[in-house]
């Protein structure tokens, strides 16, 4: 067997394993993941909250955990004609 050949095997080996890990994660977290999403929605409904951010993951870069649809506003066209540019 050529050492080409069992690279390849190897690597293919691999893929095959993070795909099934992948698919377990998945399965076992998935349920905790989607109560966990309807605990943040059903508290963000109660209290009125149109945005839930998440800064814990890294300093300065939060995570929308949670945004009201219906009072989203897309500000990129304002500001960017405050900048000056013209986009589509």
């Amino acid at each position: 067997m050529s050492t080409t050949y069992q690279s390849q095997d190897l690597g293919a080996k691999a893929a095959e394993f993070e795909a099934q890990f992948s698919a377990k994660e998945n399965e076992l977290l998935g349920p905790i993941f989607g109560r966990v999403d309807a605990a943040i929605k059903g508290v963000a409904k109660s209290r009125q909250l149109d945005l839930v951010l998440r800064t814990r993951t890294d300093p300065g870069q939060p995570i929308i955990l949670y945004a009201n649809g219906e009072r989203l506003v897309d500000i990129t066209q304002d500001v960017a004609k405050e900048l000056g540019l013209e986009i589509d």
